[in-house]
């Protein structure tokens, strides 16, 4: 019984590999904390926003960050199911699986094509 239990735990581990194929990080994050509404999110001017160090700790009860970067997905994620995952810290906790997230994309074509 305890052999098949590893066995299983082993065969778990390996799918869990096979979910997502290639990864990447994002890197340059911009972030505010605000309590207002942006009007017209889909031309928000970040320029004056703080970069987000790699660890930085944020958030508290009742408080409100935007956050804004660009991704350029790889050639090589092509025809693939691409999915952009944001970890909240709080892995594992109630709050974690309905964090209140809004993520607007704007799709860009690669230039010349």
């Amino acid at each position: 019984m305890v052999f098949l239990r590893e066995r299983i735990g082993k065969l778990l581990q390996y799918l869990q590999k096979q979910i997502y194929t290639g990864s990447m990080s994002v890197d340059h994050v911009k972030m505010i904390k605000t309590g207002e509404k942006f009007p017209d999110i889909a031309n928000l001017d970040s320029s004056s926003w703080e970069e987000l160090g790699e660890g930085e700790l944020w958030g508290g009860h009742r408080e409100y960050y935007w956050f804004d970067t660009t991704v350029t997905i790889p050639e090589d994620f092509d025809g693939s199911c691409v999915v952009f995952e944001l970890l909240t810290g709080r892995e594992g906790a109630w709050d974690a699986t309905n964090p209140p997230v809004l993520l607007l994309c704007k799709r860009r074509a690669a230039s010349g094509l």
